[in-house]
């Protein structure tokens, strides 16, 4: 008798069932942390996704940049031309001479056939 309570025997199914509910609760325990690491696994595999986007992205960026700067060259070069129009046009109405004014028409033309 232990302690004056049991036997022997008592205290060995006592001490087994103890273990039992300890191995239990480890089995229960490690299953916890094995759903735990398949949830980490799946966020590592969600969040290298999601740098592979952004990548994808920055780099669709620096190509629409890229276009955007080019295309505003041509607006400017555009304008550059258009500006010049309009003052051989401004020319060509302010003065009063037929051979000028013809000049400042062949002038015009030649700058819309550039464009």
């Amino acid at each position: 008798m232990i302690f004056g309570l049991s036997t022997k025997k008592e205290v060995a199914e006592i001490q087994q069932a103890i273990i039992d509910d300890y191995e239990k609760r480890l089995i229960n325990k490690d299953e916890i942390i094995e759903s735990y690491e398949k949830r980490l696994e799946s966020n590592n595999d969600f969040v290298k996704e999601l740098k592979s986007e952004l990548s994808n992205v920055q780099s669709e960026n620096v190509v629409l940049k890229k276009e955007i700067e080019d295309k505003d060259g041509v607006i400017r070069s555009y304008r550059l031309v258009l500006n010049r129009i309009n003052n051989e046009r401004g020319k060509l109405f302010n003065t009063k001479s037929v051979r000028i004014k013809k000049k400042y028409a062949k002038k015009i033309d030649e700058k819309l056939e550039g464009m």
